[in-house]
């Protein structure tokens, strides 16, 4: 299926498991580049390495709980805020917040 996504880049929040993950793997088949963020950093840098082996597009993870509001102001601070990532990291066309709270 061809949903004309080939790259655009996706901003997926919960991306190391399950329907974060499984987004996160679809988009990038359809060529969508991706920004993947979860709580754990092992858990996120081997979902993004795992999209690698399938899929040509480009990954560029975090480990970050959003839920945490000192972890989403250090955030800020350390680029991760839409206008900083737009700019400084990729532009982001989607945006997926699938974590749970």
């Amino acid at each position: 299926m061809d949903l004309k996504l080939r790259d655009r880049t996706a901003l997926i929040t919960g991306a190391s498991k399950g329907i974060g993950f499984a987004i996160a793997a679809t988009l990038a088949e359809e060529g969508c580049n991706l920004i993947l963020v979860s709580r754990t950093a092992a858990d996120i840098k081997a979902a993004g390495q795992r999209i690698l082996q399938t899929s040509p597009v480009s990954v560029v993870t975090h480990a970050l709980d959003i839920a945490q509001s000192n972890q989403t102001r250090a955030a800020c601070l350390l680029g991760l805020t839409r206008d900083q990532l737009r700019y400084r990291l990729a532009k982001f066309d989607i945006t997926l917040p699938v974590a749970r709270g």
